[in-house]
């Protein structure tokens, strides 16, 4: 969108509606978070902290909570899975994948 479009969209929104908003929007929010790279665990569980408290998360109700789907392949093997498919139950749904890159020497 342009700046021309977005102005016009947005055009007598007000600070209240946003925080209504983004009350709703939060409700019933699904945080899983990955941090990696360069941090210790302390600090990765501050971070992670440090955001649920921004956002005021609260814990979903279990029944909610996405299902993990996990997948162990073996060593140094290659896997590609293509799917596409709508979920029609639940239209802003994710989906959430990570991925390995390279090699595992498995502790060689």
């Amino acid at each position: 969108w342009g700046v021309a479009a977005i102005l016009e969209a947005i055009d007598g929104v007000e600070f209240e509606d946003v925080a209504k908003l983004s009350e709703r929007f939060f409700a019933n929010l699904f945080v899983e978070m990955f941090i990696g790279g360069n941090v210790t665990r302390a600090s990765a569980q501050a971070t992670g902290e440090s955001l649920l408290k921004t956002i005021n998360a609260r814990p979903i109700i279990p029944d909610l909570q996405p299902a993990p789907r996990h997948v162990a392949l073996p060593a140094r093997s290659w896997h590609v899975y293509d799917h596409h498919e709508t979920n029609p139950g639940q239209p802003c749904s994710a989906i959430l994948a990570y991925f390995q890159i390279g090699y595992d020497n498995g502790g060689d």
